[in-house]
This record gives structure tokens, C-alpha cells and sequence, in this order.
């Protein structure tokens, strides 16, 4: 079985950064994703997260997610997240009670 590749890009802007998400977005790359979320939170800019074109999605990416979400809301630092999902997964989303956009 061949390992999924993940996938993600930083757009920085003047001021702010753009973080899409897409590929393998599952326990099997959440470490290396966590790893560049810790450096835009210690960056302090504003932040919008789209994920698209997720091969793969699963809850601990979600929480991972939302919590860095929060916490740069809770530092007062604003902070986006899209999802740009097939309709299985949004439905799977919809049902688990999470949002597409907050």
C-alpha cells in the first residue's frame, strides 16, 4: 500500500498568510502539518486555512484545525477556515456537527 502525499502550500502576504490544505490530510501527515500551523501561530499574522481536494480526511486533522483556529482567535489574531470538500465529505461533516466555514 502506497502512502498518500500530502500536500500544502503557504501563500504569505503583507501582513497575512494563506495555508491551503489538500492530499492526505489524515493522522499519517498531521505531525509534519502541526509542525508548519506552530509557525504561522508564532508569526502572529492573520491566517485563512482552505482545505480542498482532501484524498483524505479524518477527525484528528479537524481538531488539529480547529484548535490552532482558536487559539489565534484567542490571541486575538484573525483566523479563517474554509473547506472546499466532495459532497461525501461535506455530508460527513455536516452530520458530525462541524461547519464547512468558520
Amino acid at each position: 500500500m502506497s502512502k498518500k502525499e500530502k500536500n500544502f502550500s503557504i501563500e504569505r502576504q503583507k501582513g497575512s498568510s494563506l495555508v491551503i490544505l489538500s492530499g492526505d490530510l489524515s493522522l499519517n501527515n498531521v505531525s509534519d502539518i502541526k509542525s508548519e500551523l506552530i509557525k504561522l501561530f508564532n508569526e502572529a499574522k492573520p491566517t485563512d486555512l482552505l482545505i480542498k481536494n482532501a484524498e483524505v480526511i479524518d477527525l484528528g486533522f479537524i481538531q488539529l484545525v480547529r484548535s490552532f483556529n482558536f487559539s489565534m482567535k484567542e490571541r486575538g489574531i484573525k483566523s479563517t477556515v474554509k473547506f472546499e470538500l466532495t459532497a461525501d465529505q461535506s455530508t460527513i461533516l455536516e452530520r458530525s456537527g462541524i461547519k464547512s466555514e468558520y
